[in-house]
């Protein structure tokens, strides 16, 4: 017996239309779709109903937060993709609010060897592919920054919690405040949004 792997797509979702042609040129078996809060857009909760009904044979689960909370919504997003060991995920970055799209491509970016495709869906036809990215970071410099978010703020912190010598405490912090993820001096370090984000969506505790 042939083992056919699931096809998997994530879409933000305000109006039914495009994510509709979006599912009928693909042979999807599950469509996890991102809406504002339950209640908080008529729209939004009519064309969740109208997606089920018209694609009733599929597998369907909805992610409901602000369409403005991007490091919640990635963070959502990042945990479904995980619930898959085997499966073909595409991303849908055309409907929805921009912010909603952006916080699907974080969640990509964190998940580089699970996301097959990100996709914008022309008006006139096909799709354009958007690349996807990974975050470089080694482990050591992940600890680091989880270390910062948790409340570390000065080097000296981190070499208390990491184990590791001074100076490669300071390697980490300045690789980090390069890549944009760190900033502050080395008596006041802070988690820029993109570090506190990145550091939401690769922790494992």
């Amino acid at each position: 017996m042939s083992w056919v792997t699931q096809q998997v797509l994530i879409s933000a979702i305000y109006t039914s239309e495009n994510v509709a042609k979006a599912v009928s040129k693909s042979a999807v078996d599950r469509l996890i779709l991102i809406g504002d809060k339950q209640g908080a857009s008529t729209e939004v909760d009519q064309s969740i109903e109208e997606i089920r009904d018209r694609f009733a044979g599929i597998e369907i689960s909805t992610i409901r937060e602000s369409p403005y909370d991007m490091e919640r919504i990635a963070s959502k997003v990042a945990d479904a993709v995980d619930e898959f060991e085997d499966a073909d995920i595409s991303m849908n970055l055309t409907p929805g609010r921009k912010t909603q799209s952006f916080a699907q491509m974080f969640a990509a970016y964190s998940r580089p060897s699970k996301v097959d495709e990100l996709f914008y869906q022309r008006e006139e036809g096909g799709r354009t592919r958007v690349p996807s990215l990974s975050i470089d970071m080694n482990e050591n410099e992940l600890q680091a920054l989880h270390g910062v978010v948790d409340g570390g703020s000065t080097t000296q912190d981190l070499h208390s919690e990491l184990d590791v010598s001074q100076p490669m405490v300071y390697s980490y912090v300045n690789s980090l405040r390069d890549s944009g993820y760190m900033e502050g001096d080395n008596q006041n370090l802070s988690a820029t949004d993109a570090g506190s984000l990145v550091s939401r969506l690769l922790r494992t505790d």
